[in-house]
């Protein structure tokens, strides 16, 4: 058990001197990356479709079954009508 607790804190150690040693490093100038280069501009983005407008209908409730039928088409849907 002893040994388990040693290696567990050794890995702490290290771990903690790391994550300090590679702050340091970046605040002091670090390894000088190339930057990216500028993102190219994009091509405008097309207009937004035009809604589609609401299609309601008018329509009456089956007496028999409760179906609701348009009225264009109130004999021939339900067969109850």
């Amino acid at each position: 058990m002893g040994i388990l607790l040693k290696l567990i804190l050794f890995g702490v150690a290290c771990y903690g001197i790391y994550s300090v040693a590679r702050r340091w490093y970046g605040i002091l100038g670090g390894t000088q990356q190339p930057k990216a280069p500028p993102p190219t501009p994009r091509e405008a983005a097309p207009p937004p479709a035009r809604p589609r407008p609401a299609s309601v209908e008018e329509t009456v409730q089956c007496a028999k079954c409760g179906a609701y039928i348009s009225t264009s088409k109130a004999g021939t849907d339900c067969p109850h009508a």
